[in-house]
């Protein structure tokens, strides 16, 4: 590869990585690979888009809910370290 396909593919990647659709859709399927129950999913899911819709760097609204659905450690962390990762871009993205 060249510097400019190199450029362009690291463009790419760092696009995906901050693609809400694209975040969900992996975390979505760790859920599922998780078994966690389809209505939690899609608890989760409505919680994250109403989190990412009214621009919320925390995503309070994700992990608020996580406080009231019975889920499992593995589920919990999973949404933790989505919120971590969302601040810290929001963090790197503003400096």
């Amino acid at each position: 590869m060249d510097g400019e396909e190199w450029a362009a593919k690291l463009d790419e990647l760092g696009v995906a990585a901050i693609d809400p659709h694209i975040i969900w859709q992996k975390v979505r399927a760790r859920f599922v690979e998780l078994d966690v129950d389809t209505k939690d999913i899609l608890i989760l899911e409505d919680a994250f888009v109403r989190s990412v819709l009214s621009q919320q760097a925390d995503l309070a609204t994700l992990t608020r809910i996580l406080s009231t659905i019975n889920v499992g450690p593995d589920v919990r962390a999973i949404v933790q370290g989505l919120a971590s990762s969302v601040i810290f871009a929001a963090i790197v993205g503003h400096t």
